[in-house]
């Protein structure tokens, strides 16, 4: 029985030995397949920071095209609304002005019409004359 028990022991603690000396290939291995993803990574490093750093770069254009644009715009907006000002104060001084000028040629023309009809005399037309009698 002692002998069963002992030679149980040596079988379990050849399996385990074995066990542990395989566990510690895949270790070193596993080590091995970290070591050259590390370098890897290493010689990725530097691309990587220049593409991050031509991003950036491109952002900050991105950024100063967009701060002109709104620059731009607000200073057509205040053109339009001096554009705009502009023409209600030539509406509102100059429509007057036009309504006042028709005003007096209409005056004028009628004054006109009436002073050079074919009348007895200088003046309004009398019915006789309208029918031509």
């Amino acid at each position: 029985m002692w002998l069963a028990f002992g030679l149980a022991s040596l079988a379990a603690g050849g399996s385990l030995a074995f066990v542990l000396i395989r566990l510690a290939g895949l270790v070193e291995r596993a080590g091995a397949t970290l070591g050259k993803v590390d370098a890897k990574l290493d010689q990725l490093d530097a691309p990587v920071l220049r593409t991050m750093e031509h991003v950036g770069n491109i952002a900050g254009s991105v950024d100063d095209m967009a701060a002109r644009v709104n620059r731009v715009s607000g200073v057509v907006e205040h053109a339009a609304g001096v554009v705009d000002r502009a023409a209600d104060v030539a509406q509102q001084n100059i429509a007057p002005a036009v309504v006042k000028l028709s005003g007096i040629i209409a005056g004028v023309s009628a004054g006109a019409r009436a002073f050079f009809t074919n009348t007895k005399g200088n003046g309004f037309q009398t019915k006789e004359n309208d029918h031509g009698q």
